[in-house]
């Protein structure tokens, strides 16, 4: 019981459950509304039946000659037959297996001449209506409750019948002559049994109807309660998957960065290390030269300027591209940093919003490293793509943090081409691979990515990444400094000064990267 009261909250949220109890609904209705129209049908039978009883009676009456003879002497010879044994013998053998429970005749006036009834007493029944509209000559019939009914033994009940009144005219229905008023003559049906007995079936049929439909929907509930939790499981699951799929690609970003970091780190160190050590022999072997043999110095000169270029210039501006130390400092540096490189090639515009600089006061970034990191390497990415495709004559950058959203949000806008979104093979040749990394990086921060784009207008790439200032836990934060310059240092006009100035560049990195 206590298993079954479980399942009733579930049942009545059911989806089927509305239409199920609607269906019930329709079906009570049928109940009430198909037994009303049954038992009315039943009693329009019944009452066919008996005015058809009452003609049969009065025709039985005219050919059996009791009401034959002189016409004006018909009622008082009826009223003195219907007092003797022989009329009561011929009208319940007239009666005999007809269902008939109980007959009455009255004379015109109303009152009482014969009753097959041996224990009520005789009541007149001048003011009843049916019995007026039977005088009419319109036979009439009403349902009568709790009426007294004795079989010829003289046992009585009381049961619902339904009273038909007819009129018997002193010639028979089928003279063609007509008649005149004799007396009315009433039938009683017993219709109690049968009425119950059409309420009892009527029940019964609804009740399987509804055991049935009872049974079908605890079936369908059971069924698609099981699919629903397959399914849950199902989604559970795959929730799991994209969970770890997601955890999986954030892995695969920060395992790029560490190669990255390395790889700069080991041009950044070693190699250029090294490049310094051969500078400085240089040096050393042009200052030897130069005391021996003239002009000489000025080759090796030359050679420890290219070295140093190699190392200055293409080495450190690539350890910085495979990781951009400046991140360290802050999100705001590491776009003024990209700014810069890209304003060489094209008007670069940037425009950092006040709750996005309140975030990095007082040379303090509250923003954690991986997310300044994701937002360098999307502006990078994003900017790549406007000089590699867009055509523009100038591009934007944005950065702006929104509290309320708790979003940080970065967009990248130009004035290009641009291309139609709705073009799936224009979009996806737009897009390219370096908007999908970009996705990449904002998926894998739990972020999103919206692209606006109309050919001729530009486009604009739009990614938010979550961001709650309070309680925000991170310790990637910086001191801000400005960087000196790196592009290409001048060329020296000895080796001493040379050494000088490399030494100063090399001093300068470590304390900045």
């Amino acid at each position: 019981m206590e298993r079954f009261r479980g399942y009733v909250p579930g049942i009545l949220r059911h989806p089927v459950g509305g239409g199920l109890a609607t269906i019930a609904i329709i079906a009570v209705v049928i109940l009430f509304v198909g037994t009303e129209i049954l038992s009315s049908d039943f009693l329009e039978d019944v009452d066919l039946q008996q005015s058809q009883q009452i003609s049969h009676l009065s025709e039985t009456l005219h050919y059996s000659g009791i009401l034959s003879g002189d016409r004006s002497s018909a009622r008082e010879k009826l009223r003195e037959l219907a007092d003797t044994p022989t009329f009561d013998r011929f009208i319940r053998q007239a009666i005999f297996g007809l269902n008939i429970a109980r007959l009455d005749l009255y004379d015109l006036d109303g009152n009482r001449l014969y009753s097959t009834d041996t224990v009520s007493s005789p009541e007149p029944v001048g003011d009843n209506t049916s019995f007026i509209e039977a005088r009419r000559g319109l036979t009439t019939s009403e349902v009568q409750n709790d009426a007294l009914i004795s079989d010829a033994t003289g046992q009585t009940r009381t049961t619902d019948v339904l009273a038909t009144y007819g009129l018997i005219e002193d010639r028979a229905p089928d003279d063609p002559r007509g008649g005149r008023p004799l007396a009315v003559i009433s039938i009683y049906g017993e219709i109690g049994g049968s009425l119950d007995s059409i309420r009892t079936t009527i029940w019964y049929i609804v009740g399987v109807f509804f055991g049935g439909l009872a049974i079908i929907f605890f079936v369908v509930y059971r069924v698609s309660e099981a699919s629903r939790k397959r399914l849950q499981d199902a989604n559970d699951l795959l929730q799991q998957q994209y969970t770890a799929v997601k955890e999986s690609r954030e892995r695969m970003l920060d395992a790029d960065e560490a190669a990255k970091r390395a790889i700069a780190e080991e041009l950044h160190g070693t190699v250029q290390t090294k490049l310094y050590a051969v500078w400085m022999k240089l040096g050393a072997a042009a200052q030897d030269i130069r005391d021996s043999a003239a002009h000489q110095d000025q080759i090796v000169d030359a050679i420890a300027t290219e070295v140093d270029n190699i190392r200055e210039e293409d080495i450190r501006q690539l350890s910085h591209r495979l990781h951009p130390g400046i991140v360290r400092v802050g999100a705001l540096a590491g776009l003024r940093s990209l700014r810069d490189y890209y304003e060489q090639l094209i008007p670069v515009e940037l425009n950092i919003g006040p709750e996005a600089e309140a975030l990095e006061q007082a040379g303090i970034s509250e923003i954690p490293e991986k997310l300044r990191l994701a937002a360098y390497r999307t502006a990078e990415l994003a900017l790549g793509n406007v000089l590699k495709h867009a055509r523009a004559s100038s591009a934007a950058i944005g950065w702006d943090y929104l509290p309320d959203e708790a979003e940080l949000v970065l967009t990248i806008s130009d004035d290009g081409l641009g291309f139609d979104e709705t073009n799936a093979s224009t979009a996806a040749h737009a897009t390219g691979i370096g908007l999908t990394t970009i996705n990449d990086y904002a998926e894998a921060l739990g972020g999103s990515l919206d692209i606006s784009s109309r050919p001729g207008e530009g486009t604009r790439v739009t990614v938010r990444f979550p961001y709650q200032q309070a309680g925000s836990d991170d310790s990637g934060g910086g001191t801000i400094t400005e960087e000196a310059p790196t592009g290409g240092s001048a060329e020296p006009a000895s080796a001493v000064q040379g050494l000088a100035h490399n030494a100063g560049s090399l001093a300068g990195e470590s304390g900045s990267d």
